[in-house]
């Protein structure tokens, strides 16, 4: 999924991403470069869906 940086350098996580990965206003994400890609790791949620290692973490390539 694609989106685009905004006149002040930021991203948007798209809604559709955000409510698969139960991710909520006010969690971290962190930045990772590895290589020539760019990826976005976040901590996992009890809550979250299909999570079996509640305080673990994923990391989600951005392409």
């Amino acid at each position: 999924m694609k989106v685009k940086l905004n006149r002040d350098n930021r991203v948007t996580v798209p809604q559709s991403v955000r409510n698969q990965l139960g991710l909520k206003p006010g969690d971290q994400v962190e930045f990772v470069v590895r290589g020539d890609g760019l990826f976005l790791t976040f901590p996992r949620h009890a809550e979250a869906p299909n999570n079996s290692h509640s305080g673990s973490s994923d990391t989600a390539p951005l392409e």
